[in-house]
């Protein structure tokens, strides 16, 4: 960790806060100029993974499947077992983590635990080289709500930052003057903010 330090290229903050109760989870990076495209091309994967281990998060999968998803969006990722290098999330709300899982672990009794409307999850894949991807999801019978999001924001001119559509509950904000990622994910997530 570099305390002191001034940040000369990029920064990660990883956050889980606890507000009446319950936990969520977010990572948010900014940049001194554009990311490097290496660091992007590594973080565009990383969002794929966390992409498709979103859209397994509904009934009547269950905690098992969206974890084979999750292992098989490392491999297409090339990066087979790359859920080994890093704890990937998975259920949040009274704690920080409801339970911890990973996909080698099929006898767990939270392999077989349902997927179902009114849990919170907070996934975060990540590879190495620093590319990490992190929000807290309510799963509702609509689709995902972003819990992370900031309600009222905005974001910049010509963003997807207030988008919404199939999958989402409403308007999910990535926060006033933050990007958002133009990946067509609905919530749309944040992207790196660049700073001068």
């Amino acid at each position: 960790m570099a305390v002191g330090a001034p940040v000369s290229e990029l920064a990660m903050a990883v956050v889980v806060a606890r507000r009446g109760g319950l936990h969520a989870a977010a990572t948010r990076f900014a940049s001194a100029g554009p990311p490097p495209p290496e660091f992007t091309a590594l973080r565009d994967r990383v969002l794929r993974i966390e992409r498709d281990t979103l859209a397994a998060c509904v009934p009547p999968n269950r905690y098992g499947d969206v974890l084979t998803v999750l292992d098989q969006a490392y491999a297409r990722e090339g990066a087979p077992g790359g859920w080994a290098g890093h704890y990937q999330g998975g259920p949040i709300g009274y704690a920080q983590r409801e339970f911890e899982i990973a996909p080698s672990q099929r006898e767990s009794r939270w392999f077989a635990t349902p997927v179902a409307a009114g849990q919170a999850v907070a996934w975060n894949p990540s590879l190495p080289g620093g590319a990490k991807a992190e929000d807290t999801y309510l799963l509702s019978p609509a689709g995902l709500e972003r819990l992370t999001a900031v309600p009222g924001g905005t974001g910049p001119p010509g963003t997807a930052a207030a988008r919404t559509g199939p999958g989402t509950t409403g308007p999910q904000a990535t926060g006033p003057g933050w990007p958002a990622e133009d990946d067509e994910l609905v919530p749309p997530r944040p992207a790196v903010l660049e700073v001068a």
